[in-house]
């Protein structure tokens, strides 16, 4: 407990310091024929109890310090010897002074200079003298040493807090950036569809050649389509999840939209491009974001109105592809957007594909306005998949398994039922 001692020690000197400044002043006062020297070291002790009263204050903060954060030893707790050897030559001229005073046997009102005498030999003062100033300059050196730690120590929390402060307000310029784009959450679609998901299903179409294929190759384009209730979103966000499940580093995107007629958000190109661009940013170290995209946090915090072009759109999706090694797009639901905006996403998607290191997957039904402008793509029909005959079997095997809601039906209704829906398959999984 090095630091306790020295607290100790500090304080000693400081209690010894004033007792003796007070009785050396009276003296200067007071003593006939008093040297100049009786001054001097009144000032000296001054300065002692001035110097320890900081002393202590910062050895305090500082042990407090060590203790808390096991910092490294500071200069004031490595003079607790000095310390010591200064609390006994003050301790032996209170002693001294004292002495002569008692001699005179009267309080220090009745003293006068007549009686009063200095009973200190002038290499006595000048040893005194000496200890205090070496004591002096020794620790107002510690003095020095240890504030600049305690200086370097604030600078180096407050540039901490400062990257923190600076941290999080990034943070919420990227959000508000990324909210500015796209104010909708693009995957309660998703999570609505795999909440309808049933276990056992659809890892047919992560064995698909074609599946394994367009995640292999870069710059894969890939168009499914089936009919009504085929159960392609319920695929799509198979394909989603599974994707997203096995993404190991941040230079990879997975990037969805879930399209849907009753929803305005969800069907119109304009937004549905935007949140396209906006997946595409989220995922950007903010260096790379902050610099490449400066001109889009000025217009948010300038009030403007997100980008309308396609065009302008497309280009920064391009500029941000840049800075991933993969990135995988799948829109769900193109048949979903009115036909007469339609061809707007249409154009959007055209664009996409024109970028050769996207892996573009699209889902819809087979129509005609679709089908002439995913024409070039590789395409894959979902009419008659046995996966799919399979999925809805086991989907109709759990439902029917349901005592409390199909128990009262007879073993023969229930087959006719399970055969006409995986006849008919034209129910959603």
């Amino acid at each position: 407990m090095e630091g306790v001692g020295t607290a100790a020690n500090l304080l000693a000197v400081i209690n010894l310091a004033a007792k003796a400044a007070e009785i050396v002043y009276k003296y200067w006062q007071k003593a006939k024929n008093c040297p100049q020297e009786v001054y001097e070291l009144y000032q000296l002790l001054v300065g002692a109890k001035s110097t320890n009263d900081h002393l202590q204050a910062l050895e305090a903060k500082l042990r407090e310090q060590q203790e808390a954060n096991g910092e490294a030893v500071f200069a004031i707790t490595q003079l607790r010897s000095k310390a010591m050897e200064c609390e006994r030559v003050i301790a032996g001229l209170v002693k001294n002074l004292g002495d002569e005073l008692e001699d005179h046997g009267k309080g220090w009102r009745k003293l006068t200079k007549s009686k009063l005498k200095w009973p200190l030999k002038e290499g006595e003062v000048l040893a005194v003298k000496k200890t205090l100033e070496e004591y002096g300059k020794l620790f107002a050196m510690a003095l020095a040493i240890d504030t600049a730690k305690m200086v370097l120590k604030v600078v180096d929390t407050t540039e901490r807090i400062d990257r923190e402060a600076i941290k999080k307000l990034e943070a919420e310029r990227k959000s508000r950036l990324l909210k500015w784009l796209s104010p909708y959450l693009y995957d309660s679609k998703h999570q609505e569809s795999r909440e309808k998901y049933t276990e056992g299903t659809g890892h047919w179409v992560l064995e698909d050649p074609q599946i394994l294929s367009w995640m292999e190759n870069q710059g894969s384009k890939l168009w499914i389509y089936g009919i009504p209730g085929a159960g392609k979103t319920i695929l799509a966000s198979t394909i989603i999840t599974h994707l997203e499940s096995t993404r190991r580093a941040k230079d990879t995107l997975v990037a969805f939209f879930y399209c849907q007629y009753n929803r305005e958000h969800a069907n119109d190109p304009v937004r549905i491009a935007r949140s396209i661009l906006a997946q595409f940013l989220s995922l950007l170290d903010d260096q790379s974001l902050f610099r490449d995209f400066l001109g889009l946090f000025d217009c948010e915090e300038r009030t403007q109105a997100p980008p309308e072009s396609i065009d302008i759109i497309l280009s920064l999706i391009t500029d941000a592809l840049s800075l991933y090694a993969r990135a995988y797009v799948i829109v769900d639901g193109i048949d979903e957007c009115s036909s007469d905006v339609r061809y707007k996403l249409l154009g959007f998607l055209r664009g996409l594909s024109k970028l050769e290191s996207i892996h573009l997957l699209l889902v819809s039904r087979n129509e005609a306005d679709i089908r002439s402008s995913f024409g070039g793509y590789s395409t894959m029909s979902l009419d008659g998949r046995p996966g799919l005959k399979d999925d809805m079997r086991i989907a109709v095997d759990l439902e029917l398994g349901n005592e409390q809601k199909w128990g009262h039906l007879d073993k023969q209704l229930h087959l006719l039922i399970k055969e006409t829906l995986i006849r008919d398959s034209g129910v959603n999984m």
